[in-house]
């Protein structure tokens, strides 16, 4: 029995299906007539009824209801039961002689009509628990066994591990379905904020730059016209692309270090910064979702020296190497201290990107001395491709 719960377990990636199984096997292994599988709540201090199976059928939990009290849950606190289960963590038997006093408090009158309805002589319930924290409890009721010896107790007791091995899996499970979840929520709060946000900022600027008293040229302002237009295209069709989890248009067609200079081009036109874009090393491809982080921190280190570093010039350094990659934006804006930060979503979003690949992002600022913002990729043998990939 122990054996073909283990192969179960390996073989049924459903883990309620396997504790169906595992109550089945319980039951059958000792002429058993009903198992049921009872989670614990820490916060309510109660069980609840999470799998009934009566010779070979599992019950769906719309049939729950005709178990009575069982099915609702059952408060733990002052019983004699869970507290004998605690103390000594081993399967207690419960027979005809002691059944009233080893019953939950509230379900003794149903359980003694259920146990005389079906003729139960004896039962077994079982501590599920992970070291010191209960997890449940495990019952079984035979109509044709009245005493069980110690060692189908300890069989009982392996085989009830499993049922504790799978609720902890489950467990994980769900844990890690949340955590899924907030995943892909940031991520979806980064790249609306890389989208949106960044793109609102540049519309914003080349719209101011249309509206200046200074610009008396129609077509100056006709061409900031145009770029605001094009940047709202440019947003709303990234906008859909995030919510595709597909990569950032410029890597669609053109290799990295070709965006790079694609998106300088894009976000400084027409502006009065002076840009320096170097390229060293050979260039190499990279994992398409470490492309898509590295361009969209450079957006953001980029849209930050338009919109709020009030700087003259910015140079953009990326590096090559056999063993790393290297980004690395300066601007000889304003800069800020970095001993009172007021760090934005924005900068949040930077240092989550290159948390995701593994990056080092540093930043260096002081008020008068500009901004460098550096990513460091550490590159593995396996992780790089060739261009002709």
């Amino acid at each position: 029995s122990l054996k073909n719960s283990l192969d179960r377990l390996a073989a049924t990636p459903d883990l309620d299906a396997f504790l169906g199984y595992v109550l089945t096997e319980i039951a059958q292994q000792f002429d058993g007539k009903t198992a049921s599988l009872h989670l614990f709540n820490p916060d309510s201090q109660t069980l609840h009824l999470h799998q009934w199976v009566a010779q070979g059928r599992i019950y769906s939990r719309q049939e729950f209801h005709q178990f009575g009290p069982l099915a609702e849950p059952i408060v733990v606190t002052g019983s004699t039961a869970w507290a004998v289960l605690q103390q000594h963590k081993f399967p207690l038997v419960i027979s005809l002689d002691n059944a009233h006093q080893y019953m939950f408090p509230g379900t003794e009158d149903w359980q003694l009509d259920w146990a005389e309805r079906e003729e139960l002589q004896s039962g077994i319930n079982i501590l599920l628990s992970s070291g010191e924290t209960p997890l449940g409890m495990l019952c079984m009721f035979s109509a044709s066994r009245s005493t069980f010896t110690s060692e189908e107790l300890e069989i009982a007791q392996a085989l009830s591990h499993q049922a504790t091995l799978a609720i902890q899996l489950t467990q994980l499970a769900a844990e890690a379905q949340q955590s899924a979840v907030l995943g892909e929520r940031n991520r979806l709060a980064r790249d609306i904020h890389d989208t949106l946000a960044q793109s609102l900022g540049g519309i914003i600027l080349h719209l101011q730059a249309a509206d200046s008293i200074y610009t008396t040229d129609l077509q100056d302002k006709q061409t900031h016209v145009t770029q605001a237009r094009q940047l709202a295209s440019q947003a709303l069709t990234e906008a859909r692309r995030s919510v595709q989890a597909l990569r950032p248009q410029l890597l669609e067609q053109t290799t990295l270090d070709q965006a790079f200079d694609s998106l300088l081009q894009q976000l400084t036109r027409n502006s009065s910064l002076h840009i320096t874009y170097e390229l060293h090393g050979s260039p190499y491809r990279l994992p398409p979702e470490v492309e898509a982080h590295l361009l969209r921190i450079s957006r953001e280190a980029i849209t930050n020296s338009l919109r709020h570093a009030q700087a003259t010039e910015l140079v953009v350094d990326f590096t090559y190497e056999p063993r790393q990659v290297q980004l690395r934006i300066q601007d000889n804006g304003q800069g800020f201290d970095r001993d009172r930060p007021t760090f934005g979503y924005g900068l949040i979003t930077m240092q989550e990107r290159a948390q995701q690949i593994a990056a080092h992002l540093h930043l260096s600022s002081q008020f008068g001395q500009g901004t460098i913002v550096q990513v460091t990729l550490p590159i593995a043998t396996a992780t790089a491709g060739t261009l002709d990939d």
